[in-house]
């Protein structure tokens, strides 16, 4: 504790200067600042889908952020939704999840992402993106047509720096950006007023074809031409072993901090009107590693 102490002092008092145009104005703000992950899909009885959520909305919680498998609405076939197991629509369940937000006066952010095995021949895992893009154009396009209205906002893909979320594959900044331009295109054809969020990169230091480091990937995304495509930037604002207040800004160092440095490439590539949404945050509690 003494010890964060002392880098919160020093770090504040020597933290160089970073230009995060604080009084620019921008849009999908003033809303209610406090969501939280869920992932409703797994819960079998619907009133436990109900309880969870009427918790949420009671402790002043105002958005989930909720995955919208691809894998799990269109299993089987381009085109099919059911559920061959149980013998229903594959959309049911997540139709009851967005009524059930609606009545609890809760806004969901859709999280859109992984693949069915039809669309990866040859790649078992299940984030790896389609081999033709336009088929996940296309399962974006079904997604927002059907809750036009009732969602607003959709995140596509989750940490595409990391090779866990990119097939098992080396990461590729490019042809993550090839996916958002189709997702956002079909989207926008979908529902005009459909807000596109960009998928939250893993913070990270490493630079290999596993990992690539936050700030690179997102620098290489608006090189490849990513910022038409999204309406609003996403951050995993974790701390992970550095206290809340150390305000060191490093391109090699992971803290609560790191966002500003998120913020300020934002500002540096003409997207400074564009907020930030943190869609996971925390900070490593445990004294000892285990």
């Amino acid at each position: 504790e003494t010890r964060h102490q002392i880098v919160a002092v020093a770090s504040g008092l020597v933290s160089p200067p970073i230009e995060t145009a604080d009084f620019t104005p921008m849009q999908h703000t003033g809303v209610n600042p406090v969501g939280a992950n869920t992932f409703l899909e797994q819960e079998v009885e619907e009133e436990k889908r109900r309880r969870t959520l009427a918790m949420l909305r009671d402790a002043g919680v105002g958005w989930i952020r909720q995955q919208f498998p691809w894998q799990e609405i269109e299993p089987d076939e381009k085109g099919r939704f059911w559920d061959a197991k149980h013998g229903i629509s594959s959309w049911a369940k997540y139709d009851n999840i967005v009524a059930l937000a609606e009545e609890y006066d809760i806004e969901i952010i859709a999280r859109l992402d992984t693949s069915p095995q039809w669309a990866r021949p040859g790649n078992s895992w299940h984030a790896t993106p389609p081999d033709n893009l336009e088929d996940f154009g296309d399962f974006v396009y079904e997604v927002v047509r059907r809750y036009r209205g009732r969602i607003r906002y959709y995140q596509i893909w989750n940490e595409p720096n990391l090779h866990i979320e990119w097939g098992l594959r080396p990461v590729d900044p490019r042809g993550f950006v090839e996916l958002l331009k189709v997702a956002a295109r079909r989207a926008r054809e979908a529902d005009p007023q459909a807000v596109i969020l960009a998928p939250a990169l893993a913070p990270t230091i490493e630079m290999s074809d596993r990992a690539m480091n936050d700030l690179h990937f997102l620098q290489a995304m608006y090189d490849a031409g990513a910022a038409p495509y999204f309406d609003i930037l996403s951050v995993q604002a974790y701390g992970l072993r550095h206290g809340p207040d150390d305000r060191r800004l490093d391109l090699d160092d992971v803290n609560f901090s790191r966002p500003l440095l998120i913020r300020e490439i934002m500002v540096q590539n003409g997207d400074a009107h564009k907020p930030i949404w943190a869609t996971e945050i925390g900070r490593a509690s445990c004294r000892e590693r285990v």
